[in-house]
């Protein structure tokens, strides 16, 4: 089953129930409901899945280009492997710090693909599922085992058991032992809250840098549908080029 079959059948269900409300109801621009509906099914009969991946891989790429300057993307393809339709590859030339701004970007460039679909076409395929995971994993980690948030689960922390072995008065063996502690209620729902926090900021920083390059998320993309894999100089050019000037990428760090 093919990404662009589940938007398909999802605006074809959604927009055929609207017009229907409006008809039952007797409101007079049904009809105009009806033209709305007509122009998006004929809208995604022209769409293929060689272009949706085209923009989901562009979305990644871009945002990497723009959120890490050091480690620029390498690699961006739609042609299909064993376990995608498409990937995006990045040079690992300098060593990540795991600064907080620093695990943040990642999570905006994790978010690249499923705000590009968001932008061209109004929703989102289940290709962004594995993306989405990763996301998540990441906000988890920033709360609860980085403590990268106003939350701070110090609960959380593994208490320490102490039992000493003693022989003729004499200490010969000691040993610690963490004590598994849950945290309260309370405080799961504040972590919660926190990690949904860092997941919207990261999500309307990625549609917000997609908006304003736009004109370079759709030069990608129109090369990618027709070259199928771009190499990291001809990313970087292709970007130049449709914003017409150097994309200021140091600026661009949250």
């Amino acid at each position: 089953m093919s990404k662009l079959g589940d938007i398909g059948r999802g605006i074809t269900y959604r927009l055929e129930n609207l017009s229907q409300k409006f008809h039952n109801k007797g409101k007079d621009d049904s009809a105009e409901v009806v033209d709305r509906v007509n122009r998006r099914i004929a809208r995604l009969t022209t769409i293929d899945n060689d272009e949706l991946t085209a923009y989901h891989e562009a979305g990644h790429s871009l945002l990497q280009y723009l959120l890490h300057p050091h480690n620029q993307p390498r690699k961006a393809t739609i042609i299909n492997s064993n376990y995608a339709l498409g990937y995006a590859a990045v040079k690992s030339e300098v060593a990540e710090t795991g600064l907080m701004s620093e695990l943040f970007n990642d999570m905006c460039i994790n978010y690249g693909g499923y705000a590009a679909e968001k932008l061209i076409y109004g929703e989102t395929s289940r290709g962004c599922s594995g993306d989405l995971e990763d996301i998540r994993s990441s906000a988890r980690n920033m709360v609860r085992q980085y403590h990268m948030s106003n939350v701070t689960p110090v609960q959380t922390l593994p208490q320490i058991a102490h039992s000493k072995v003693s022989f003729l008065g004499l200490v010969v063996w000691e040993k610690s032992t963490p004590i598994e502690t849950q945290p309260s209620p309370e405080l799961v729902r504040k972590m919660e809250k926190a990690e949904i926090r860092i997941m919207e900021r990261a999500e309307k920083t990625a549609s917000f840098l997609l908006r304003a390059y736009e004109p370079s998320l759709r030069a990608l993309a129109k090369n990618l549908t027709i070259q199928r894999t771009l190499l990291g100089d001809e990313i970087a050019a292709i970007i130049e080029e449709a914003q017409g000037y150097e994309a200021p990428a140091e600026t661009l760090r949250l």
